[in-house]
């Protein structure tokens, strides 16, 4: 999974986590490393909504947030 450890960062301050996209990233692959699924990217996806127009499309340097459990 590359370098998903150093990129998921956890905030204390308001007890959630984040990821930072890369070029390569898409979320099939974030919530494969994260859930253990790669069809649980509609969690993370319904989480950032507003900045995601389609989920097919993420763009590097976005921050999104990933919620501690996938949905069902």
């Amino acid at each position: 999974f590359g370098d998903f450890p150093q990129r998921i960062a956890f905030d204390d301050a308001d007890n959630v986590r984040r990821v930072r996209v890369v070029k390569g990233d898409s979320l099939w692959k974030i919530a494969k490393f994260v859930y253990g699924r790669g069809n649980a990217y509609v969690t993370i996806y319904r989480a950032n909504k507003k900045q995601i127009k389609d989920p097919n499309l993420i763009y590097p340097n976005q921050v999104f947030v990933v919620p501690a459990r996938a949905g069902k």
